[in-house]
């Protein structure tokens, strides 16, 4: 039985060392992996708060200098530390809404604008304005931003 990969672990090996064709095992369609016990711990249950990822699973932020070096081999998108989010059904219809428009706005060619770069676009703008941030709960912290109250 063969031990089932990520598709991170695959990129990360086909930038590394490419294998021939030969090499490469089929896998059946039909017979499915038992699930071991690092995938179970994995899942979170829909009801249970999304937990924070263990030290050994966060990466460090590249540096500028080593984010462009990085970029003529690896997808921008490897280069990011992934962060499960919880949204309101209407901010993702937004965001998606938003992202399509200015997609369709670009007049040059280069990385397409994503769901996922406007919730970066907003963290970077949450973060500048730290000092202002103030509160105990989402609505506190939101007025603390002259923000509407969440409905």
């Amino acid at each position: 039985m063969t031990k089932r990969r990520r598709l991170s672990d695959v990129v990360n090996q086909e930038l590394t060392e490419p294998a021939p064709a030969a090499e490469i095992e089929p896998t059946p369609a039909v017979e499915q992996p038992e699930p071991t016990p690092a995938a179970e711990s994995e899942t979170v249950p829909a009801k249970q708060p999304a937990e924070e990822p263990t030290p050994a699973a966060k990466q460090p932020t590249p540096t500028k200098s080593q984010s462009t070096s990085k970029s003529k081999t690896t997808p921008h998108y490897l280069t990011l530390v992934r962060k499960e989010t919880r949204l309101k059904e209407e901010q993702f219809d937004e965001l998606s809404k938003l992202s399509r428009k200015l997609n369709r706005q670009r007049k040059s060619t280069g990385d397409r604008i994503t769901e996922n770069t406007l919730i970066r676009v907003a963290i970077d703008l949450l973060l500048s304005q730290s000092d202002k941030l103030e509160g105990k709960t989402e609505n506190e912290l939101r007025e603390s931003l002259s923000l509407p109250p969440d409905e």
